[in-house]
Order: structure tokens, then C-alpha cells, then sequence
């Protein structure tokens, strides 16, 4: 319905309030009114990067202003600005306010119950007099909301915009919020608003036609119309009211009531009339000859207009508020024959800087304009400057390559092992000791997530928060032992756990689970790429792109260069640093920090905390006791969700491959156990510190979406620290990603290597054939990893999302893998079928259940939920693991024999596959033999293809099944002690602990910690002495003696490597 005429519905920001009789005279903060078109303009310096503002007659002006400059130069979806870690970290925040003409007069608006987390993050904005009572006002208002989850990253999902409507009294100090629209297939992207005189209609622009990625880019590149007007009633809903337009930016009602839109590419001004069905008829086209931003209705009732006489100065600009670009106000008034007339009333307005006027058109993406976008700087607003980002990736990344590379040419001068061997780049000639494998298992299985998303749930639920996610994925790992002894026993010189299921199966079972074992890296890396790349780019304003690819990159130098054994020194290097950071984070926290500085401190903020803020579903609302049922749903989730990420991931079966036989159960249980320490201590430390230091004036404040994203942790990191916490945060979440993502690297590798160009395409490959292909494979799947993460960052699916969504796609292979190893009875058609049913099984409930709970609307977003994903984690290894076992029993395998997977590469049996031990020959045999046998072919170059496999010697079956037998009894007693005896009497109990009971609490951690340090930091060096030695005694040789210390091999001499 068309509103008064007096109405003023739009403007142009902070510069058009300079242009409509604005000027500053002093410190007395005077303004006087001036002339349209007076040469001295000024700005109003309290109302900077105001970005639409409404004049009411009686001289009051309405501003929707952003709380500072450098806060909207990285969070502007329109500019692809998309920092949201800084827009949740800002100091001030977007507000409303009014200024008036007539006595300067400035007013900050209090917002009356509006409690979203995420503040106002203004945009297009209208104030529209109620139909009935015009001192009553209307303000509707285009509201930018970073994402709700913290895991998603906001660069490739875009903002979750919606319209919000407050009503006020004129000239009133505060405004009451009303409602907040939210319509993700309609509200897209929206710019300015045009709102109804009732508080329930209004018409929006949407300026681009998707959020974020490739679609969004070419459509600029091609000019298509892909935006359009949208129309929203709080009863009906919302729909798209025109046709497809072309860069929608300001909108506004004419007098006639007729609605007029502003192209910001080509400055089109398009005329439209209102429908009975409040739809868009366009009637009529303008062309003003200059880019237009927003637009405003005069008093005259002509169209005021802001444009851009120079858009190609207007991307630097963005990105230097020190910087300015000329300015131009156009009037487009109607004369009585219906024709349109364009006039320039002011032009190059170069007098303030842009973000001061904040011309908010999607400048990224302008014809001939460079599309690297305005959504970092090097400002305030990142914890870090962005030279920090590129310097820990890539001066911190390349330093490691170039030191493992030492490290490399120093192995293969000063010992008996070279990288030029596919054994020891594979597998490290399976002659690693048990130290060093937990070093490296501690290594992969701390990924950002374990220091972020522990410290969030410690956060939320208090104690029980960090003692969930530490034993709800440790167990995976001490379960493991039982398959790494079983492989040692079963297959010991196999490469990959597919060389063993196909040489069992055969090709269609091989097949089948090559399928799940590469989804498994492949999801497994986008998560790490997307979640560091996400991470550095939030910390220091690192571009996100160029993170994704540098970070493989890096990490592959030494990957190709060093293989399996440069990998695990890396590792090692990782878990020095990383349980050196903890153990500083600790004592920092809990007995030198003046802020905390001791248990008892902690646990009585704690106890203010519970008071002021008590948990919901915790006993006594207490974030001091393990009664806590959100925090028991949360471990379940956690439980379930890592099985897939351990049994189908290569990575773990490599450092099993890699360890000595009679050693790999002792590394297993070693490196779970010392890995549970980190995710337990390090979050009982910071995400308590994050609740504790609640209102310190170093402690920044943490919305719902903040905690999602795991910022208490690098939040209160700062705050005890400084700037040094927060850049020992950005080291410690970098080393964890790299760290995995060497792993992942040489884990792909070996499955590409062996269990598709070896098997499937050249069979009798030779040793330096395979090393080739081996080391190619590294270099491309660190393509493949930036290649995906950049995939998943366009489309829009974060890493949260991919973390909860594995299960469901790859948890129904975990039951058949772990039975292919373990027992001779299982049915290949059981297992077979059970990962097939499974997967289709866990993808339909998951489906099901987000239709049943979302009124049948699918989509990336009501898919994510945690009862959405539940459901299909739950039906895909539940329904894989019980028709593989059900089938198993019903059919077993009843002729099949381990001797044909200890076969697989054995040295001496090398023309074809053995019968079964007990000597009875089934036809199932003979089809084994014929169809497997590219499985145990050896190289031609034999003898060295031979080189660290497996001796007799080391395979001894009484021993070995010994070890099976104490990594069963270990893993299972420590699954219920760390499951049920210890949490379950404190949680049925409702303890709430004293502070002599959070001082044993917190000393158990810390003596956990340094017993885990010394497992993994000083134990490797310990059993790795005559190794070291060795090296030593050959440096020393080289320096007195150039050229003799090379190291020359001798019987025995590898015993003592590392």
C-alpha cells in the first residue's frame, strides 16, 4: 500500500546526511543546516559507515550505522567482506540512531527484547509512521547474521540474513524488537527494504542470486539477471514479487506508490507496479548512465540517487579506509507526461574517505574489476595481522619441509634406511618402534576440532564436556590395537588394509571398500583443509583460498621426500610443540596467571558463574559436576560419530603397517592413552578459564555461535596471554592440521599406489615404477586436498557439517572391515551386502528424519541437525554391523584361511597364494588363486621390493596372538573403566565438586599430560638411543674426516633404528 509521500524511504548513508543539510562547526557539536548543493560538505565523525538513513518531517533523521569502520570493511556480505570470527569478536556493535537536524542532537537507540546472540549487523533499513498513529514508527531493517554454527565457515556458506522489525515512538531513546523474518530461499541476499505502514509487509532487494562461491562470480562475469524483488507477509509468507533483474541494490517507494529498484553494475533504474497480490509488474527502465546505490524519496517527490562516477577506484578503496573515491548524487524526477529525467546534482564528492560514505554495492564482482575481494584486511579486527597467517603457513610450513628434509638426507647418509626404497617410503620398512608410532597415532588424531570443540563443550557443560570428547574418541584408538594386532598376525607384510580384503574377497569386494577408504580421506582432508584454512583466515585475514592450497602444499615437500618415516618425525616435531604449548597453557591458567592462577580461584569463579549463569540440565546448574545430560547426549554423538573416522582411514592402518610386530598393541594403547590427555586437560584448562574470566575486560563476551566455533578456547588464550596466547593458539591449531594432513598425504598414496595402479594396472610393477607412481600420488592428492577443500568452500558445506555427515556415509564399512581382519567365519557376500544396505540405510533415515522434523523441507541447513545426522549415523553402522555378523553366522565362511593374506607380499612365496593351513583345497581356492594373484606378484626388481618386509623371525604366532589377546582384554577394561565406572556413579550421584575436588580433578589432568609427554616426547628418544648414536658417530666422522662417516650396512645393524 502506498505510504505518505512526505516519507523519506532510503538515503545515502552517513554521505547523503552530509548532502541533505548537514555540516559540522565545532567542538560544541553544532550542526547548522546548509544549501543541496553548499561546497563544503563534512562528515558527521559519530556517525561513520552509516548505511541508510530515513528523514522524517518534523527534522528527525534515522541512521542504521555500523559500530566502526574497520569492523565493516571484514564483515559486509555484499563485499564478500566475511570475516565472522571478527564480527563476533568487535568491540562495538551495529546500532540505530537518530540524529536531529535542527539541534544535533545524536541518540544511540537501546534495543528492547532483541536477544539474538549475534547483534544487529546493519544494512538497508526503512522507518515507515503507522497507519493509524503517525508518531508510532515502523523500522524494518536487512540484518547480516554471521552463521549460527561456528564450524561453518562463513566464506562458503555467506551470511544467514533476515529482515528484522522494531517499532518506536518518534523521537524516543529506544526501539522494541517486533519479529524477525527468516526465509533462506527468498531472503537470499538482501540489500535495502521498502517496509508497509502495519509492521507486517515489506519488499526487499536481493543483490546478488546466491551467497558465495563460482554461480555467484560468473553471474557477474556474464551480466546475467539473477536477482530479483522480494515480497514478505508475517501471516502468508514470502515470495519473489518480480521478475529477474540485473544488480538489485536501493529501493524505494515513489509518490505514485509505483517502486523503483537501482542497478549497481550498469545504472539502470527499473520502474514497477504494485499487483493486487503484492507481486511487481515492470513498466518502465531508466537509464541514469552511472552505477546507483541507494535511493531515496525527496520532498519534491523526485528521486534522489547515489552513483559512482570512477567504479573501477572503488575496490582498493574498500580496502584502505585512508583512501577516497569520487562520489556523484543524481535527481531523477517525473514530469507530467509520464517521462523520466536524469540530473546530476552533485558530482565527484572526493572529500571523505569511502568508508566513511560506505558505498555498500557488491564492488567485487563489477565488470573489469578484480574479483579478489574486500573481505580481509589487516586491521584491528582479526586477532592477528594477516602477515602472521601467511608466516606460520608458510614460513612455519616450509620450515618443517626444509627440516624433514634434513632429517631425510641425514636417515639415509647416517643409517641403514633410504627413502628411495618403496618399503621404507610406505611402510618405513615396518621396523618403527613403539614410541615414536604413539607419537605419530597422538599426532594424526589431534586435529583442530581437538582443541577447539573440547574446550566448547567444557564451556557448555562444564567438567563433563572435556571428559566426553576425550574418552569418546579415545576408545576408538585402543580398540584399533586389537586390529593392528591381528593385521601383524594375519597380514604382516601387507601395505593397506585393501591389499588384505582383496587378496580375501576379491575385486568386487575390493572395489566396494576402495570406495569407502578414499571417501574416508577424501571427507577426512576437506575437513582439515576447509577447518585450518577457516581458522587462519578468521585469526589473521589470510586469504582462505590461498590457505587451502599452501597448507597441502607445504606439507607434501617432505611427504615425497621422506615418506612414511619423514611423516612420523614430523609427527613427532608436532607432539613436542604441541604438549609444550598445553603444559604452558596449564600452569599459565591454574598457578601463575593473576586472573586465575590456582584451583581453588577457579573453582570459586566457577561457582559465581553457576550462580549468575547456571547450565541447563546440570545438577544444580553447576559447571563443576559430571551430572550433566546435554554433556551425556554429546558423548553418545561423539562415540558413534569416530568410528568411521579410525577403522575405513588408512592412516591408522599405515602406522600399524609401519610398527614392529611385537610392538604395535603397546603403541596403540600407548598413543590412545597419552591422547586423551590433550582434548581432557587442554579444555579443562581454557574452556573453564573461557567461563571463569566472564566479565573481564580482556575476556571478549561469547554468543551461542561463538561456542559453536569453539572460540572459548583461543578467546581465554587471549586474555591470559595477550596477542602471544593468540598467535601460540594459531601455531598449535596449524601444527594440528598439518600434522593430519601429512598422514592423510602418504596414507592416499599407498592406496592409490598399491590398490589401483599395482593392482589394477600394472601388476608386475618395479621398484623404482612403484616409488615413481608412489610420489606422484603425494603430489596429486595435495592438489586434490586444496581442490576439495575449495569445492566444499564454494558450495557451501563447512566442516561441521562434513564431520557429523561421515558417519552416515562411511560408518556402515566399520563392522566388515574390522571382521575381514579379525575373523576367518566372516561372509564376504554378509559383509559385502552389510556395507552397501548400510550406507543406503543410514543415507534414508538421515533423509527421513530431516523431512519428519523439518515439515518435509530438505536442504544443506535442516540436514545438519543433531537428530538428522543421529539417525544416519546410527542406521549406517548399525544396519552394516548387524547384517554383516547376522549373515557371518548364518553363512560363514567356513574354508577360508588367514594363510592366503600372510601371503600377501611374503618373501618366500612368491608364485601365487598357499592353501589353507589345515592343507584341505576347496574350489573357493582355486578362484582365489586365479583372481588375486596380482595381489602377491612381486616386483621384478625383487630383492629390493623385499627389502623390510616382514622376517619369519618377527612372526611368531604364539607371541603375536598373545598380543591380541592383552589388546583385547586392555582396550575393552579401559573402554569400561573410561565409559561406565568412572562417569556414570558421578553422573547418577549428582556430585558437585568441592574445590578440593576440582583441585584432584585438574591434578590428574596435569599428571596425565606429562606422563603422556613423556610417553610421546621423551620416550621415542629413549628407545631410539642407539639410533641416534649411530647418526652421531657418523656426523662426527664427516666433519674430522669428510667422507667416511657414511653409513655402511652390516649385519644387525638396523636393530637399533628408530
Amino acid at each position: 500500500m502506498p505510504q505518505p509521500t512526505w516519507v523519506y524511504a532510503g538515503g545515502l548513508f552517513a554521505f547523503l546526511a552530509t548532502i541533505a543539510q548537514v555540516s559540522f562547526t565545532g567542538a560544541d557539536i553544532k550542526y547548522e543546516p546548509a544549501p543541496l548543493n553548499h561546497e563544503n560538505c563534512a562528515s558527521i565523525p559519530e556517525l561513520k559507515a552509516c548505511e541508510k538513513i530515513s528523514i522524517l518531517p518534523s527534522g528527525l533523521m534515522y541512521l542504521a550505522c555500523t559500530g566502526t569502520i574497520e569492523s565493516r570493511i571484514t564483515w559486509m556480505p555484499t563485499l564478500d567482506a566475511l570475516n565472522a570470527t571478527a564480527v563476533r569478536s568487535r568491540a562495538i556493535g551495529d546500532y540505530v540512531a537518530t540524529y536531529d537536524i535542527g539541534t544535533g542532537k545524536i541518540t544511540k537507540l537501546d534495543t528492547i527484547g532483541f536477544v539474538e546472540p549475534r547483534g544487529l549487523n546493519v544494512h538497508g533499513m526503512d522507518v515507515v509512521p503507522d497507519q493509524g498513529d503517525p508518531n508510532k514508527l515502523w523500522i524494518y531493517m536487512v540484518n547480516h547474521r554471521p552463521p549460527v554454527d561456528l564450524l561453518v565457515d562463513a566464506h562458503s556458506r555467506g551470511a544467514n540474513s533476515v529482515i528484522e522489525i522494531f517499532t518506536t515512538t518518534l523521537g524516543a531513546s529506544h526501539m522494541n524488537w517486533v519479529r524477525t523474518v527468516e526465509d533462506h530461499k527468498v531472503i537470499v541476499t538482501p540489500n535495502d527494504v521498502v517496509g508497509g505502514t502495519d509492521g507486517e509487509e515489506f519488499w526487499f532487494t536481493n543483490d546478488n542470486g546466491h551467497k558465495t562461491g563460482i554461480l555467484r562470480a560468473l553471474a557477474a562475469k556474464l551480466s546475467l539477471k539473477d536477482t530479483f524483488v522480494g515480497y514478505c507477509h508475517i501471516r502468508s509468507g514470502c515470495k519473489v514479487a518480480s521478475v529477474m533483474l540485473q544488480a538489485s541494490n536501493g529501493i524505494v517507494r515513489a509518490a505514485d506508490g509505483s517502486i523503483l529498484v537501482g542497478n549497481y553494475r550498469f545504472g539502470e533504474l527499473t520502474v514497477h507496479k504494485q499487483r493486487d497480490d503484492n507481486t511487481l509488474q515492470l513498466v518502465d527502465e531508466i537509464d541514469t548512465g552511472l552505477p546507483l546505490d541507494n535511493l531515496a524519496l525527496s520532498a519534491d517527490m523526485s528521486i534522489i540517487a547515489a552513483a559512482f562516477p570512477n567504479p573501477h577506484l572503488i575496490h582498493p578503496v574498500s580496502r584502505n579506509a585512508s583512501l577516497t573515491a569520487p562520489s556523484a548524487v543524481l535527481r531523477i524526477s517525473r514530469a507530467d507526461d509520464g517521462q523520466y529525467a536524469v540530473e546530476k546534482m552533485k558530482g565527484n564528492l572526493d572529500l571523505l574517505p569511502l568508508q566513511q560514505l560506505y558505498m555498500e554495492t557488491n564492488f567485487s564482482f563489477m565488470p573489469n574489476l578484480p574479483e579478489e575481494s574486500a573481505r580481509m584486511s589487516e586491521t584491528a579486527s582479526t586477532v592477528l595481522p594477516q602477515g602472521a597467517g601467511y608466516g606460520v603457513v608458510v614460513g612455519i610450513g616450509f620450515f618443517f619441509s626444509a627440516f624433514m628434509l634434513c632429517l631425510t638426507w641425514i636417515q639415509a647418509r647416517y643409517t641403514g634406511f633410504s627413502p628411495s626404497n618403496s618399503e621404507e617410503f610406505s611402510s618405513a620398512s615396518r621396523s618403527v618402534k613403539p614410541g615414536l608410532i604413539a607419537s605419530g597415532i597422538v599426532s594424526a588424531w589431534t586435529w583442530a576440532a581437538t582443541l577447539l570443540q573440547s574446550s566448547a563443550v567444557a564451556y557448555k557443560y562444564g567438567i563433563s564436556g572435556p571428559w566426553w570428547y576425550g574418552a569418546g574418541a579415545t576408545i576408538q584408538v585402543l580398540l584399533f590395537a586389537m586390529l593392528a594386532a591381528k593385521l601383524k598376525l594375519n597380514s604382516p607384510n601387507a601395505h593397506t588394509f585393501l591389499e588384505i580384503i582383496g587378496a580375501r574377497w576379491g575385486t568386487a569386494a575390493h572395489l566396494i571398500f576402495l570406495f569407502f577408504g578414499l571417501a574416508t580421506n577424501i571427507i577426512v582432508s576437506s575437513m582439515l583443509i576447509l577447518g585450518g584454512s577457516a581458522t587462519v583466515a578468521d585469526l589473521t585475514g589470510m586469504n582462505t583460498i590461498a590457505a587451502c592450497f599452501l597448507i597441502p602444499l607445504g606439507v607434501a615437500v617432505y611427504v615425497v621426500a621422506g615418506g612414511m618415516r619423514a611423516t612420523l618425525l614430523c609427527d613427532y616435531t608436532h607432539t613436542a610443540v604441541l604438549f609444550a604449548i598445553i603444559l604452558t597453557f596449564i600452569f599459565t591458567a591454574y598457578a601463575t596467571s593473576p586472573k586465575i592462577g590456582s584451583p581453588s580461584r577457579m573453582h570459586e569463579l566457577l561457582e559465581q558463574a553457576a550462580a549468575q549463569r547456571p547450565v541447563p540440565g546440570n545438577a544444580h546448574g553447576s559447571y563443576l559436576t559430571m551430572r550433566s545430560k546435554n554433556g551425556l547426549i554429546f558423548g553418545v554423538i561423539n562415540i558413534i560419530g569416530n568410528f568411521a573416522t579410525v577403522f575405513n582411514d588408512q592412516a591408522y592402518w599405515q602406522r600399524a603397517i609401519a610398527s614392529k610386530p611385537q610392538s604395535c598393541v603397546k603403541a596403540y594403547l600407548l598413543g590412545g592413552l597419552a591422547w586423551f590427555s590433550i582434548p581432557f586437560t587442554f579444555a579443562t584448562t581454557l574452556g573453564l578459564a573461557a567461563v571463569a574470566l566472564y566479565g573481564d575486560p580482556d575476556m571478549r563476551s561469547l554468543s551461542p555461535a561463538d561456542v559453536s566455533a569453539g572460540l572459548p578456547a583461543p578467546s581465554a588464550a587471549a586474555a591470559l596471554l595477550g596477542t602471544s596466547g593468540a598467535a601460540a593458539m594459531l601455531i598449535l591449531l596449524f601444527l594440528a592440521v598439518t600434522s593430519a594432513t601429512s598422514a592423510e598425504l602418504i596414507a592416499v598414496s599407498s592406496l592409490l599406489t598399491y590398490d589401483v595402479y599395482k593392482r589394477y594396472i600394472n601388476p608386475r610393477a618395479t621398484e623404482a615404477q612403484i616409488m615413481r607412481v608412489s610420489h606422484w600420488m603425494v603430489i596429486f592428492f595435495a592438489v586434490c586436498m586444496g581442490l576439495f577443500g575449495l569445492i566444499f568452500y564454494y558450495i557451501g558445506v563447512s566442516m561441521g557439517w562434513l564431520y557429523t555427515f561421515m558417519g552416515t556415509l562411511l560408518g556402515s564399512a566399520v563392522v566388515p572391515i574390522a571382521l575381514c581382519i579379525t575373523w576367518k567365519k566372516a561372509s564376504k557376500i554378509g559383509c559385502m551386502v552389510g556395507a552397501i544396505s548400510g550406507l543406503f540405510a543410514g543415507i534414508i533415515a538421515w533423509l527421513v528424519t530431516t523431512s519428519c522434523l523439518n515439515d518435509k523441507e530438505i536442504n544443506v541447513v535442516t540436514s545438519g541437525g543433531d537428530y538428522e545426522m543421529l539417525a544416519g549415523n546410527l542406521a549406517a553402522i548399525g544396519v552394516g554391523g548387524i547384517v554383516s555378523t547376522v549373515w557371518s553366522y548364518i553363512s560363514p565362511d567356513n574354508d577360508f584361511s588367514f594363510d592366503v593374506t600372510r601371503a600377501i607380499n611374503a618373501p618366500h612365496h612368491t608364485h601365487g597364494v598357499p592353501t589353507a593351513g589345515s592343507g584341505t583345497q576347496t574350489p573357493n581356492e582355486d578362484e582365489k588363486k586365479h583372481s588375486d594373484s596380482a595381489s602377491v606378484v612381486p616386483a621384478e626388481d625383487d630383492g629390493n621390493h623385499n627389502k623390510g618386509v616382514t622376517q619369519d623371525e618377527d612372526l611368531d604366532p604364539v607371541a603375536l596372538n598373545a598380543a591380541f589377546r592383552f589388546a583385547a582384554w586392555s582396550s575393552i577394561g579401559l573402554l569400561i573403566v573410561m565409559i561406565i565406572l568412572i562417569p556414570f556413579p558421578l553422573f547418577f550421584s549428582q556430585v558437585v565438586f568441592g574445590t578440593k575436588g576440582l583441585a584432584t580433578w585438574v591434578a590428574v589432568g596435569i599428571i596425565w599430560t606429562f606422563l603422556a609427554a613423556f610417553a610421546v616426547v621423551l620416550y621415542p628418544l629413549w628407545e631410539s638411543r642407539e639410533a641416534l648414536l649411530l647418526v652421531c658417530k657418523g656426523i662426527v666422522k664427516d666433519i674430522f674426516h669428510p667422507g667416511t662417516g657414511k653409513y655402511v650396512e652390516r649385519e644387525g645393524a638396523r636393530e637399533g633404528a628408530a
